[in-house]
């Protein structure tokens, strides 16, 4: 049985996403959010320390104080598409502003959470 060269390139780039995903699970895995606990959220509020306005996804540390104690969480968002789409910008998440973030946390790393919604002057962006 005689190939096409675009049959056959298929398949080369068909076994190669096969074997990266079979050698990197945790390429595929980062997509979906698994390392991330759907099931649970937290709500914090506090000042933006930094931001990394970049892709694949944005992040930025947020520092909270709870009774005199003062903690810094990494907030990992979205891609900056996705946020421009629900109309969050860079301007709105800068470092100094004061955020609400509902957010779940990292099933393996303290203190560090995805943002399923942003809280900024006033405006709720839901992000996931």
């Amino acid at each position: 049985m005689h190939r096409s060269k675009s049959s056959r390139a298929w398949a080369t780039v068909a076994a190669a996403v096969f074997a990266a995903a079979l050698f990197e699970p945790r390429a595929l895995a980062h997509h979906a959010w698994t390392e991330v606990d759907t099931a649970r959220t937290l709500m914090l509020e506090g000042t933006v320390r930094s931001l990394k306005w970049e892709n694949p996804h944005a992040s930025l540390v947020l520092e909270t104080v709870d009774g005199g104690t003062r903690t810094e969480w990494t907030v990992m968002m979205s891609g900056i598409a996705r946020m421009e789409a629900k109309g969050l910008r860079r301007e709105d998440v800068a470092m100094g502003r004061t955020l609400t973030i509902v957010a779940s946390p990292a099933r393996d790393e303290a203190r560090v959470v995805r943002a399923n919604r942003i809280r900024s002057d006033g405006q709720d962006h839901v992000l996931y």
